[in-house]
């Protein structure tokens, strides 16, 4: 018992005073300082590359099945990363007509043939969806409704319904035309990279202007060591944040390509009420103080379940700006 009990306060005294050689403090706090520089970028990089090969095969496998519906749906549904299950029959040729005429306005001629599925019951929540840039999928409730419109069957307003699904189907071309299912993988490499240089340069300048002794002990390089394999979490939180703002950037630009590509008023006027309809149905479950606060709280709430898209009161300002350069124009 004594012999253990000397044994700890050696080794305290050790880690409090003694001093590593040049070459041992070298190896253990370079080593440290390589593993927080170097973490994250390989990590970065190494998710990039496995994400963007699997996507890319997949984009093969989609461009290979052609038009055969059956091996679309076949390929879609044994994709369990996809999450959605999907019918192997066409969409009514008016559906299809209807949303590829208001597509061709666009001017990409490949978007007459990209291939348009319906989603099972409960498999899908989204209205409508681009497919990792290769296709589109609309959800059966949505399907369902728009059908009924075009048949004369539905008891809402037709017009109404056919134009949202026009406009929403713009915003999802948009990720389709700008690659932006494929483009996230190499941002997910690329953000690391970019944090990790932000770090390493603010590093640098602040040891300049204040430099720091080299550690003289084992505590203190333990401790300098820890530090540096530590920052490794906070530059975690900084390239999911920047990941997250690529993806609402991505977001916003495509509710602007719907805006600069609507036909007339009234599609803009859907599209704004759409997101006005469920701001309002969102606002009315918010139980919180009012004022200023409320404004926050109801941003938290939202990105609850929601991270990627931005908040609808400010996707219905930003269509609301475009209604108001139309009116100056007028």
């Amino acid at each position: 018992m004594i012999n253990k009990n000397v044994g700890y306060i050696v080794l305290m005294m050790i880690l409090l005073v003694g001093k590593p050689t040049f070459a041992m403090q070298q190896l253990v706090f370079r080593g440290a300082k390589l593993i927080g520089k170097g973490a994250l970028p390989i990590l970065g990089g190494a998710l990039s590359y496995g994400e963007a090969k699997k996507y890319n095969q997949f984009c093969k496998d989609i461009d290979a099945a052609g038009n055969n519906r059956k091996l679309l749906a076949n390929l879609i549904n044994n994709t369990p990363r996809l999450g959605i299950q999907v019918f192997d029959e066409p969409i009514p040729k008016a559906m299809e007509d209807l949303l590829k005429n208001r597509w061709k306005k666009i001017g990409n001629p490949s978007l007459q043939t990209l291939p348009i599925l319906i989603a099972k019951p409960y498999t899908f929540f989204a209205p409508v969806a681009a497919l990792c840039d290769k296709g589109m999928v609309i959800s059966y409730d949505e399907y369902q409704n728009l059908n009924d419109a075009l048949l004369g069957r539905s008891g809402d307003n037709p017009d109404k319904i056919i134009t949202e699904q026009k406009i929403v189907s713009l915003h999802e071309i948009s990720h389709i035309i700008n690659s932006d299912a494929g483009n996230q993988f190499y941002v997910l490499g690329i953000i690391p990279v970019v944090v990790e240089t932000a770090s390493s340069g603010a590093t640098h300048l602040f040891n300049k202007a204040y430099p720091v002794e080299v550690p003289k002990t084992w505590l203190k390089t333990a401790l300098r060591s820890s530090a540096a394999v530590g920052s490794i979490i906070p530059k975690l939180g900084l390239s999911f944040v920047g990941l997250l703002s690529y993806i609402r950037h991505r977001e916003t630009c495509a509710d602007r390509f719907a805006c600069e590509n609507a036909e007339n008023r009234y599609e803009l006027e859907v599209f704004r009420d759409m997101f006005r309809k469920e701001q309002s149905a969102f606002e009315e479950q918010y139980e919180g103080p009012d004022g200023a606060l409320k404004d926050i709280l109801l941003r938290v709430e939202h990105a609850k379940f929601d991270l990627v898209h931005p908040y609808l009161g400010d996707r219905a300002d930003m269509v609301q700006g475009y209604l108001d350069k139309m009116d100056k124009k007028t």
